[in-house]
């Protein structure tokens, strides 16, 4: 559970400042409109804007064409890596999978690409890495319907990537139906509630979980911060110095 909480975490410092609101989005009728994923450019324009501005080795381009044994391929993702190219990195580890690929697999990869695609700073290559994200949770949600998991990375995608608040909202209620105190997903809904400004919704959020487990520091944390985003400095040092008292004491116990 750590290992998660501390994706979950990572993945919201880079939370789009962009999230929508809460709520169906409306048109000037009232009705609610049908907005569609972001545009995902081709492989094509993919390929051309990840090596517009790099210099890479011949066997990271033997990898793009498949011309490269597998030990090759792993290299090429390693230089990836250390290029600082998320982009590139996801494009060649989506080949690792295929139909026979286990769950287990499809949802490191799932989650990963798409958690890491909201960093990318540009639109068109985080788009794309989503896309590919988006196609396996797909396939790994058609497996098992209820992992929550790969619930929680789709909730990201859809609320990252797609302009129809309705769709992440229904996966979000569905997974807290699934397992209420999951903290992942209850760390995605309330950075929801920050990024979206509904920061007294946020509060009664924090209260809530803090009140279901009262040594919880995580929430006790969430709550200071909440409040220090209110400008209400004196719950937010009150609930700060709880929530290091609460994680000091469980360190103790430990």
């Amino acid at each position: 559970m750590a290992a998660i909480v501390l994706v979950a975490i990572l993945f919201i410092s880079n939370w789009k400042t962009s999230t929508a609101e809460l709520g169906p989005e409306k048109d000037k009728a009232g009705k609610e409109t049908a907005s569609e994923a972001a545009d995902i450019i081709s492989e094509e324009d993919f390929l051309k804007s990840v090596f517009a501005n790099i210099k890479s080795p011949a066997y990271v381009i033997g990898a793009v064409n498949n011309t490269d044994s597998a030990a090759m391929q792993v290299k090429a993702m390693a230089w990836a890596k250390e290029a600082n190219t998320p982009a590139l990195y996801y494009y060649l580890k989506e080949r690792e999978l295929n139909e026979k690929s286990e769950l287990s697999e499809i949802t490191l990869f799932s989650r990963d690409a798409v958690f890491n695609s909201v960093s990318i700073p540009d639109a068109g290559q985080s788009n794309f890495i989503a896309g590919l994200a988006k196609k396996w949770m797909d396939k790994g949600l058609k497996k098992s319907p209820e992992h929550i998991p790969l619930l929680n990375a789709l909730i990201v995608y859809q609320s990252q990537f797609v302009n129809q608040p309705m769709q992440f909202l229904a996966t979000l209620r569905k997974t807290i139906a699934l397992d209420s105190m999951n903290e992942e997903t209850n760390l995605i809904h309330i950075n929801l509630l920050k990024t979206s400004g509904q920061l007294p919704k946020a509060i009664e959020k924090c209260k809530k979980l803090v009140s279901l487990q009262p040594q919880n520091s995580l929430w006790t944390f969430q709550l200071s911060e909440t409040y220090a985003m209110m400008g209400d400095s004196t719950n937010a040092k009150t609930f700060l110095d709880l929530a290091i008292k609460q994680s000091r004491t469980k360190n103790l116990k430990e």
